[in-house]
């Protein structure tokens, strides 16, 4: 049985018998699909013979892109949509009814947040909060009328790691739905799927791609659990564009290369960040200091991390300025990119968040989200340990 790098990789057949052998898939760049005659354009329509139709439906370069996330994800089956955020929607919308409650963490990325407010309203869904690391608190959060639970497997950004196998039987137990966001870890480094979640979600943008110059986001999932959210985004219209997936397909190409480099280069940093405590305190799940670092060692492949990391720095060092000192870490919003990037979650990913949400998700002024890329991790640690001193000084 080949390995998941290998499977990936030959996951889908791109030849074409009349166009000659491609070694990549072809980017189908069509709205529509020409058929040979009135039989079999209604066979297709009515899913009674294999074929495309219409792209917002089906295209062949989306769902080359989708067997490569199934096979990442170990999922039967798997959608590529316009974005991450279109991929969390989706599959609430799919799961949920008007008055269902979902218990999610108060530690989540800031879109997510804006969802339950989004949704909340709009279809009349009721959003609850518990600690997804306190088992016993999430029970006492579940009612009759929770039908789904929604976490990150590294929540955005105080890096808390819950315990997905434990959720995921405790919403089986209850024949309530986990959805898990997968975006910081990816399919590379750990499968919510095979720990008991219903649906699994990444914004692609991130790790997956890898280059930053894509918008897309994935569900995974069983045939059955994916079938109902294929249908809704066919309806909303949230389907990736094929260039998207295109472009998608081709970072996954290099997902083990990339992810295994991240979480190497993360590791390297957070270590050496250690004799910097005066100035900054490191959260990343790869160092022993990390409240859930002994489930991440067992349940993660081969106990790597990736490559984010939250600093709380000191009170006496200067956000600002220690950001305006890095040199290899570009202010921006996103992550997984091949460059490092750093942002301050309150005033940018998080700005949507009440005073009230920000401290329940621990969020303040001098908590600082770090993506570490792609360049030489020494370079790195001696840019922050620099910026660190500069900021420092500053005040």
């Amino acid at each position: 049985m080949p390995k998941r790098q290998t499977s990936a990789l030959h996951a889908h057949d791109h030849r074409a018998s009349t166009l000659g052998e491609s070694l990549t898939p072809p980017l189908y760049l069509t709205s529509s699909f020409r058929f040979g005659n009135y039989h079999e354009g209604t066979e297709v329509a009515r899913g009674e013979h294999p074929g495309y139709v219409y792209t917002r439906s089906g295209n062949p370069t989306t769902d080359a892109a989708s067997q490569v996330v199934s096979v990442w994800e170990g999922a039967e089956a798997s959608l590529v949509l316009a974005s991450g955020m279109a991929a969390i929607s989706a599959s609430l919308l799919s799961l949920a009814r008007p008055g269902d409650e979902v218990l999610m963490s108060p530690v989540q990325y800031g879109g997510t947040y804006a969802v339950r407010h989004g949704l909340g309203d709009a279809y009349g869904l009721k959003f609850r909060f518990a600690d997804m690391t306190n088992l016993d608190e999430v029970a006492a959060a579940l009612t009759a009328a929770t039908r789904v639970v929604l976490v990150e497997t590294i929540a955005n950004p105080g890096m808390v790691v819950p315990p997905v196998d434990r959720l995921g039987q405790m919403c089986r137990d209850r024949g309530i739905a986990l959805i898990v966001d997968n975006t910081f870890a990816t399919g590379y480094l750990y499968q919510p799927l095979a720990d008991g979640a219903t649906l699994v979600v990444n914004s692609a943008t991130k790790y997956m791609n890898g280059h930053g110059d894509t918008l897309a986001g994935t569900v995974s999932g069983t045939a059955a659990a994916v079938a109902p959210v294929k249908a809704l985004v066919s309806q909303m219209g949230s389907i990736a564009s094929p260039f998207a997936a295109y472009m998608l397909w081709r970072g996954l190409a290099t997902l083990p290369l990339r992810m295994g480099a991240h979480s190497r280069h993360g590791m390297v940093v957070a270590e050496g960040l250690a004799d910097m405590a005066p100035y900054a305190r490191v959260i990343y799940p790869g160092l022993e200091s990390h409240p859930q670092h002994q489930w991440v060692r067992e349940h993660f492949d081969a106990g790597q991390a990736g490559g984010m990391m939250a600093l709380e720095l000191a009170d006496d060092v200067s956000p600002e300025a220690f950001m305006d000192s890095l040199e290899l870490f570009s202010r921006a919003v996103s992550l997984g990119d091949a460059t490092s990037l750093v942002e301050q979650p309150g005033s940018l990913t998080h700005r949507s968040l009440t005073a009230d949400e920000l401290g329940a998700a621990g969020i303040h002024p001098h908590l600082i989200r770090l993506s570490v890329g792609l360049e030489n991790p020494d370079d790195l640690l001696q840019d922050l340990r620099q910026a660190l001193l500069s900021a420092r000084r500053a005040n």
